[in-house]
């Protein structure tokens, strides 16, 4: 089915960018059709399931002890988004 396509597709490309554009395209269906569709069958949205995917997958690598939070983060496909915080002068 197109969610399950989909939901394959995610969990093979986590640690790359991924989008909805790519997403839908790899389920064989517009953006718009693919979007309402996957929310109405899963209940969330597909970038919503992205995160969550992601934060279950850094999750199991975290209990194997072998990463830490960085090493996890970045092998589920998380950015780093911890920016040095500058005082202002």
């Amino acid at each position: 089915s197109m969610v399950k396509t989909a939901i394959r597709y995610i969990q093979e490309h986590l640690s790359e960018g991924l989008d909805i554009e790519a997403i839908s395209a790899a389920a064989g269906f517009s953006k718009y059709y693919f979007c309402r569709g996957f929310k109405e069958i899963t209940g969330r949205t597909v970038m919503d399931y992205v995160n969550f995917a992601r934060c279950s997958h850094a999750r199991r690598l975290l209990i194997t002890g072998r990463y830490n939070v960085t090493e996890a983060a970045q092998r589920s496909g998380f950015e780093n988004q911890v920016r040095p915080v500058v005082p202002e002068a």
